[in-house]
């Protein structure tokens, strides 16, 4: 029973730690995402919001 407690913890410590590394690399991330959304059409939309018939 103790081993199965020890996989528990092992797997909340990577999820601790991969949440850290999305939270400090999120807005890098976004960034270049609008840069290549940019590059690809020439144009940056707002996401999220319905344009009929664009």
């Amino acid at each position: 029973m103790e081993k199965y407690w020890t996989a528990f913890y092992i797997g909340l410590g990577v999820l601790t730690f991969t949440g850290l590394v999305a939270g400090i690399f999120a807005n890098p991330i976004k960034k270049a995402l609008k840069n290549l959304e940019y590059y690809a059409t020439g144009k940056v939309t707002d996401h999220h919001q319905y344009i009929p018939y664009d």
